[in-house]
């Protein structure tokens, strides 16, 4: 407690503040207050004293902190001024090498490096020069080379950070070793150079590869002229090979029409199968080559998938039936039929596979089958497999029967023949069309090919099958199938079951009475039966027959399925027995259907017809529909055969045709007449196709009309649908004009529109017969008047001379004079057969140009020449032409 004179000092010394001094009573009032507060001054005097504990402790604390940090830093760190080291941490002893602070610091820095830096100046120099730029800069860092006291040597990064300091400036510096660190400096360096040495040497590889890409090049250029002339070597080898085989195939055929010893026809039976044989591989040849040319194209077109396989099988069942096998197809119902491809280049995939499997099969059945792999809205992939009963093919050979002049019997004795290039060629088209080929076997198994395509969908799918089209007189329809192949009965179910029909399947005709008489007994008959012609014991027809005989079966409808080649007196036959249709195995879903559609309508049960041949397409006998009505066609064509031509083909399915021959008089017929459809050529003078068609689409606009228009052009390349699709026409046919994808065309657009029958009174074959100036006295003499045989040769002219034309027109694009004259020469044997008189002058012109090298107005004789061939094309494809020709020869 402090004594009443340290109060006094106290407040003697505080009275100085006051400018007046201060009397007793002054006094004594102050040392009232001090009494009074000195309990808060003695509590604020011992808060400071803490305070100041605390602060002397936190300091020492400090201190104890930033020594530890400098004692236990892995960096070596040394303390030095103008007298040199006066301290150093526990680092700086370890990497130099010291026993103690003490004989460390009593070191010279310039004693802690070797005599000389690796640049060559003196340590020391160097040091006192770093340490004076550091004084002066405040810090300053730099790579220094130490040496321990072992005496090795190592590189050090150097900080020297200046400290001030009371009695004057400190050094502080810190020590790092950068050994490992100049270590992988020197190794990217290394890596640096070397990358370096690579571009370099990659500079000089690209510029040998560039020589060597050039080098390639010109031998590939002449690998490919090489391989082009091997081609077309084969090209020409093989079409002048096959203009004179089918000569001898021909004379052959007519040579076993004529009376001949056994001995002698079995050598011409023997010529024939050679020469068959023949003919097959030099068409393998030439498409080969074409592989190898790369000249084999696809031509994309639009095409039901149906009908193409029904063509396609109806020709290849002759093969099948000689063999006494079973040719089936089996369609699945989602598979689209409308599709857009190159249906040629698929057929003779299937052509192949069939034909493959016909031969390697002596019993039994072929199926084909299709079915929808993977669909978009756009596209379908459909997968195709042949399954045969044949003798199978061993594993070891499966994966080689697709390379190039390879089969499964590699010997020289093989009993089976063939170039071995049928699945190769197979295998390109199926890739190129999007998909694969493979094959499943065993050998004594039989085998199944199986192949996929991507086709593209049509527009519109308007499918006969389509489920929302199926009429009520089939929905729910009670079908019995009656066949003694299981494979066919099970195909036929699947099909009558996707159209809502109820069907019921049996082997034999007594079974099938029984089933029949039970049916109709429980009240729940059969509308319709479908009969095999070809089953033992019992045949369609007898079955056909019973059945229209007994009363409580006669209302049946019956359907013959026959997979032979039907005659007019079969089907007058079937007809008198009282079969409303006769189908053609195997039978194509399409034409089941709309048989089905027609012989279950009342008014075809009511006016049933005899069946036409099932040989040709479907042979309703359930009516020839009419109505009072002709179709008005108006025919827009400059060309006046052409014209000509059309003009009897329409008004040969009893068609009233107006011609006209340009745009311009199309658009004023319009406005003068009332037409169902036009037939519009796209080339044209004054005004073309195009154009017309689009002054007519805009006169529509916001009228509700639209009269369909069908483009006629000349080729039917890819784009050209396209183009006519995008200038507002709804179809098109290509010249030259084929009558059944006219009629049909037509048809399509008339929604199926049933047609009069043929106005008898129309022009006839002969005339058409004069418009393609034509002489077939010399080829029906040749034939003796078998007309069978005369109908052969024509198809074989039809679809030869199709191909020896364009194989022209292609050498006249390439301006080879020699291939030119060749395929004239061959297609002038060809038409000079049918006494073709303006066709044979015009091959021979363009014959004699290309031999003398004189191509000038070549192009203007072919396209003669083209006009000419679809004249007498058209000739044969004329429904009738036969009868007409054999009744006015």
């Amino acid at each position: 407690m402090p004594s009443n004179r340290d109060v006094y000092v106290t407040a003697g010394k505080r009275s100085k503040r006051h400018p007046e001094t201060p009397t007793m009573k002054d006094e004594d009032q102050t040392q009232k207050q001090l009494i009074n507060e000195w309990p808060g001054l003695r509590q604020q005097t011992a808060e400071l004293k803490a305070s100041d504990a605390k602060t002397k402790k936190s300091r020492r604390a400090s201190k104890s902190i930033h020594y530890q940090l400098f004692e236990s830093t892995a960096d070596a760190i040394m303390l030095l001024d103008e007298k040199g080291f006066f301290d150093c941490n526990n680092a700086t002893l370890e990497l130099f090498g010291y026993g103690s602070r003490k004989e460390f610091c009593a070191k010279h820095p310039g004693e802690l490096s070797p005599p000389t830096q690796p640049d060559g100046r003196d340590s020391m120099d160097f040091a006192n020069n770093k340490i004076a730029i550091a004084m002066r800069k405040g810090n300053y860092r730099f790579e220094h080379v130490h040496r321990r006291t072992d005496g090795t040597e190592f590189p050090a990064e150097v900080l020297l950070t200046c400290i001030e300091m009371k009695g004057g400036k400190i050094l502080q510096a810190v020590v790092r070793d950068i050994t490992e660190r100049k270590r992988s400096e020197k190794e990217l360096e290394r890596y640096a150079e070397d990358m370096r040495i690579a571009k370099d040497q990659e500079e000089d590889n690209a510029a040998q590869l560039v020589e060597l890409l050039h080098e390639l090049e010109i031998t590939k250029a002449e690998a490919e002229e090489a391989t082009r002339a091997k081609s077309d070597f084969l090209a020409n080898m093989s079409h002048e090979i096959r203009t004179p085989m089918n000569g001898v195939i021909g004379m052959t055929e007519l040579l076993l029409e004529t009376k001949l010893e056994d001995e002698q026809r079995d050598y011409a039976e023997a010529v024939k199968s050679s020469a068959d044989a023949l003919l097959t591989v030099i068409n393998d040849i030439l498409d080969f080559s074409k592989i190898e040319a790369g000249k084999l194209d696809l031509f994309p077109i639009d095409f039901e998938l149906w009908d193409c396989l029904g063509d396609t099988l109806s020709t290849l069942n002759v093969v099948a039936r000689e063999k006494g096998l079973e040719l089936l197809a089996d369609v699945h119902p989602d598979v689209p039929d409308q599709l857009v491809g190159d249906p040629g280049r698929l057929r003779q995939i299937i052509v192949n596979l069939i034909g493959n499997a016909i031969k390697f099969t002596e019993e039994g059945e072929v199926v084909l089958r299709a079915k929808l792999d993977a669909e978009t809205d756009t596209h379908a992939t459909v997968r195709f497999s042949v399954t045969d009963t044949g003798i199978g093919i061993p594993k070891d050979r499966q994966a080689a029967i697709f390379q190039s002049f390879t089969q499964a019997d590699g010997s020289t004795t093989r009993k089976f023949g063939g170039t071995g290039l049928g699945l190769t060629i197979s295998k390109q088209l199926a890739e190129m069309m999007g998909g694969e080929i493979g094959v499943q076997s065993e050998a004594g198994k039989g085998s199944t090919f199986w192949f996929t395509v991507v086709l593209e969908k049509q527009a519109k799918d308007d499918a006969a099958t389509s489920a929302a089209t199926i009429p009520a007189d089939i929905r729910g329809l009670r079908v019995l199938v009656v066949d003694d192949n299981a494979t066919n009965r099970t195909i036929l179910r699947k099909q009558l079951t996707s159209w809502g029909c109820r069907p019921t399947e049996t082997e034999d005709g007594e079974s099938a009475l029984n089933i029949l008489r039970e049916a109709h007994t429980s009240g729940d008959g059969f509308p319709l039966a479908i009969l095999d012609m070809q089953m033992p014991e019992m045949d369609g027809e007898t079955l056909g027959q019973i059945i229209k005989a007994d009363p409580a079966l006669s209302d049946t409808v019956l359907v013959m399925m026959t997979s032979i080649a039907g005659r007019r007196d079969d089907a007058q036959r079937w007809r008198e027995i009282g079969f409303a249709a006769a189908i053609a195995k195997p039978v194509r879903q399409s034409l089941l259907y709309n048989t089905l559609v027609e012989v279950m309508s009342k008014e075809a049960c009511a006016e049933a017809e005899a069946p036409e041949s099932p040989a040709e397409s479907a042979a309703s006998l359930a009516i020839e529909a009419s109505t009072n009505g002709r179709l008005r066609i108006l025919l827009a064509e400059d060309n006046a055969i052409n014209q000509k031509l059309a003009i009897l083909l329409l008004e040969k399915k009893g068609w009233r045709v107006t011609a006209v021959s340009d745009g311009n008089e199309t658009l004023q017929a319009l406005e003068s007449g009332s037409f169902d459809l036009i037939l519009m050529d796209v080339q044209m003078p004054k005004m073309g196709g195009f154009e017309a068609t689009q002054a007519i689409r805009e006169k529509e606009t916001g009228t509700g009309a639209h009269i369909p228009i069908v483009a006629m052009t000349a080729h039917a390349m890819k784009g050209d649908k396209e183009k006519c699709l995008k200038a507002g026409m709804d179809d098109y046919v290509a010249k030259p004009i084929n009558a059944k994808e006219l009629y049909a065309t037509i048809e399509r657009m008339m929604d199926d529109r049933p047609q009069p029958p043929t106005d008898q009174n129309l022009p006839q074959v002969p005339n058409l017969r004069e418009l393609a100036r034509l002489d077939l006295s010399t080829v029906i003499d040749a034939v003796d008047g078998d007309k069978e045989l005369l109908k052969e040769l024509a198809e074989g002219f039809v679809e030869d001379s199709a191909g020896q034309l364009e194989e022209l027109r292609e050498s006249l694009e390439k301006g080879d004079s020699e291939q030119i004259e060749r395929r004239a020469h061959g297609l002038r044997g060809a038409v000079g057969n049918f006494g073709a008189k303006t066709a044979y002058d015009l091959a021979f012109q363009l014959e004699t140009r290309g031999r003398e090298s004189r191509l000038d107005g070549a192009v203007e004789i072919y396209g003669k020449l083209e006009q000419e061939m679809a004249r007498v094309k058209a000739f044969f494809l004329e429904p009738g032409w036969l009868e007409g020709i054999m009744s006015n020869k």
